[in-house]
């Protein structure tokens, strides 16, 4: 047996063991306390790593995945805690919001905040905004509200109660916006999965702040300019512009595979289609974020 098997093995022996007694009410401990211990870790395999003796290094090689193991399990019943997790019986909150259009609506933005779930944008309504949502985590917010000229529109999700099976009846959004105005979207969101299809829309920004998620957009070219801000995790995200427009890239991402198709790299981290310069309409995108699957096409 090598070392990475017996690490392993002892992180989810100690983890799971822990829930088990744990269920049993045989241990109750102030696990928010013990996280705060983390750094040992480090300490740990900093002192493992000087350590020559073979002895003494498997000792080490012993403490720290039982450390780790306690640091995971502790850091689960804190995310229980906090979440306020039980294990009834899971019913599906449906929710219909509907924000009536008028045509002194020129220029709207739109806001999401949320954590897990499924989220998309689709074909256009005849009202500013419908929004069908389908959620086992709680109810949403939805606020609306005039500044400078902007009709603003939020959903917000509204402390959710997560129970158990609530990520298998899962959480859905589906928005469906209105064609005329000039729109800007402003996304936060958790672990997630995302389709915004934008090509009927008037896209003047779109900034998606995200974990661990998955992104699919797909812009049109109504617009003589847009601009595209994306900040994600460990995240996949496809992109996907019209030929007709003249597109940007400009990269902040570490340890990412990117795939441009139809673009040159003119610069560090900046990446351009042949047409960007003498075309009218453009589209500049910023991507700023961790390990990452980039994929930027034109169609």
């Amino acid at each position: 047996m090598n070392t990475k098997q017996i690490f392993w093995g002892i992180i989810f022996f100690v983890v799971g063991g822990l829930l088990l007694l744990s269920n049993f009410s045989v241990i109750v401990l102030g696990w928010h306390v013990i996280w705060r211990f983390w750094p040992l870790v480090l300490i740990l395999w900093g002192i493992s790593l000087l350590i020559k003796d073979k002895g003494a290094k498997s000792v080490f090689n012993i403490l720290i995945p039982l450390l780790i193991g306690l640091l995971i399990f502790s850091g689960i019943i804190g995310l229980i805690r906090g979440c306020n997790v039980d294990f009834d019986d899971v019913e599906i909150t449906k929710q219909e919001i509907v924000e009536p259009y008028s045509p002194t609506v020129t220029n709207a933005a739109f806001q999401l905040e949320a954590g897990a779930g499924r989220f998309m944008v689709g074909d256009p309504t005849e009202n500013l905004l419908t929004a069908n949502i389908k959620s086992s985590f709680g109810e949403y917010k939805f606020d609306s509200w005039s500044d400078d000229s902007i009709k603003n529109l939020r959903i917000s999700m509204t402390g959710p109660k997560i129970r158990f099976g609530s990520f298998l009846k899962g959480n859905q959004v589906r928005v469906h916006l209105n064609p005329n105005p000039i729109w800007k979207f402003d996304i936060d969101v958790g672990a997630a999965d995302m389709k915004l299809d934008l090509t009927a829309y008037k896209t003047e920004k779109v900034k998606v702040d995200m974990g661990a998620a998955s992104l699919y957009v797909k812009l049109g070219d109504l617009s003589d300019s847009t601009e595209v801000e994306i900040e994600g995790g460990a995240s996949s995200v496809k992109i996907f512009v019209p030929e007709s427009s003249g597109c940007e890239i400009l990269t902040d991402v570490a340890l990412s595979k990117k795939r441009f198709e139809g673009f040159e790299k003119s610069d560090e981290d900046i990446y351009r289609t042949n047409n960007f310069d003498s075309t009218g309409k453009k589209i500049r995108i910023r991507l700023n974020g961790g390990v990452s699957s980039i994929h930027v096409s034109r169609y």
